[in-house]
């Protein structure tokens, strides 16, 4: 399983919690906006890997989640998004969030929506 970190523009890989920060040789996509795949090799990562379905998690749920989430889907990527994986200072942008996987045409066929301990590999 391939783990990539991202963070938003104007900070650092160093601002991200140490209890889950990066390790060595994990990906880090820094500087970015909130679809990350705008400006950078993302798409061609995951590509080269072989990998078909994604993870998406983090605390800004209306910005990298939810685009994020909604490019891979429209690049053909299968999403999985555990709710209580996102997080974000407004908890309508939570709500909003998970109905948008859930209804948004093209995005809502190929996200799925479940808890963390759901999740296995």
């Amino acid at each position: 399983m391939m783990v990539m970190f991202t963070h938003y523009a104007g900070t650092a890989a160093g601002d991200i919690l140490k209890e889950v920060a990066p390790s060595a040789g994990e990906v880090v996509l820094g500087g970015t906006t909130g679809d990350k795949f705008i400006r950078t090799d993302l798409e061609n990562m995951l590509k080269d890997k072989g990998i078909k379905t994604v993870v998406i998690v983090g605390a800004a749920a209306e910005a990298a989640v939810l685009l994020t989430g909604s490019a891979a889907a429209m690049r053909g990527f299968d999403v999985i998004v555990p709710i209580d994986g996102v997080s974000s200072s407004h908890i309508y942008a939570e709500q909003y969030t998970a109905w948008h996987f859930k209804n948004a045409p093209t995005v809502s066929q190929r996200v799925t929506l479940t808890r963390i301990d759901l999740i296995g590999y």
